[in-house]
């Protein structure tokens, strides 16, 4: 066989070839001598052998007539495939070809979408990420995709940009968050279809302690001298979310507030802490107004009023006096 003679070649395909495993290019090497006669006899000793073997499926080669030989070659893997010809008995040298695959159409299934951060503020911003893909995996360009469908509870007043394509298959969004917390899913679609296996999900939380949003309240209004009630604190953001994870401590003014005590806060959700407070042995009024970062939680602290217990024997006395005949006890 003589190299310079002979010729390794591709059908062209009126379209593109999809990297399906199905769509294939036909390789036809046509062997001649150096006076230019067939070379007949070499099927079994020719291979066809892409450069990188991965997806690529090469079927048997066979003569077709003689000396020319010919055999398929199909892809799942999209880009460009160069193969060359071997044989166990010559030099072929620098015959080879380069096909292209192109990636099949979208296939959601294999497609995915991201949202960064996980856990972003009402009235901030999300950036989604779509990562278009085939039923092979490859990366799907040149796609028109939809606006992206938003739902949950932080969907209201949330709101998203147009698609923007980075020319790989993937493409980027901007969502404007309304005010409301709560979970965000987000899908990509297009033609009006679900664009990705699973919807993105993200937990939007609530924004920074407001107190003028939030309340305190206590469980009695009238607390007897050493007894308890409980305090509760309603915590919410400026838009009227509830805030979870605070560390919260408190203050005690008032005529009753020696001695009196607040327990640790116990987070029951839904923005909702609570604390028992235990009055001391002073009557009067006292206000309870739990704490975050030293700063007051609400606007308004929580009162009560402490009244006296029951008699007691041990701290009362009997007195008589030489005024009158009447008997006092304090």
């Amino acid at each position: 066989m003589d190299v310079a003679n002979s010729t390794l070649s591709a059908n062209e395909p009126s379209g593109d070839v999809v990297a399906d495993g199905q769509q294939a290019y036909t390789l036809t090497l046509t062997a001649v001598d150096s006076e230019g006669n067939p070379v007949t006899g070499e099927a079994s000793r020719l291979r066809f052998v892409p450069q990188d073997t991965n997806g690529v499926t090469v079927g048997a080669i066979s003569e077709i007539k003689p000396g020319v030989y010919s055999a398929t070659v199909s892809s799942t893997r999209a880009g460009n495939v160069v193969v060359r010809a071997f044989s166990e008995q010559y030099q072929l040298g620098t015959l080879q070809q380069t096909l292209k695959f192109v990636a099949g159409p979208l296939d959601a299934a294999h497609s995915s979408i991201t949202l960064n951060p996980d856990k972003p503020v009402v009235g901030g911003t999300v950036t989604a990420i779509w990562t278009a893909k085939d039923a092979n995996d490859n990366p799907v360009t040149g796609l028109n995709p939809d606006a992206p469908s938003l739902s949950g509870a932080a969907a209201v007043g949330s709101t998203a940009s147009g698609w923007t394509d980075n020319g790989d298959g993937t493409w980027t969004a901007q969502i404007s968050l309304g005010t409301t917390a709560g979970e965000l899913e987000v899908m990509p679609k297009l033609n009006g279809q679900d664009a990705a296996a699973n919807a993105a999900k993200v937990t939007v939380v609530a924004d920074a302690l407001s107190s003028g949003q939030s309340t305190v309240s206590v469980a009695a209004d009238r607390v007897k001298a050493g007894e308890s009630t409980t305090v509760t604190l309603i915590a919410k953001d400026a838009h009227g979310n509830a805030i979870s994870g605070l560390s919260l401590s408190a203050s005690l003014t008032g005529a009753a507030s020696e001695g009196a005590t607040v327990s640790g806060w116990t987070e029951k959700g839904d923005g909702s802490y609570v604390a028992t407070l235990t009055t001391g042995g002073k009557t009067g009024e006292l206000l309870v107004m739990p704490l975050f970062n030293g700063q007051p939680a609400a606007t308004e602290a929580a009162q009560l009023t402490v009244i006296a217990g029951e008699m007691s024997s041990a701290n009362s006395t009997l007195v008589a006096d030489n005024k009158a005949p009447t008997v006092k006890t304090t």
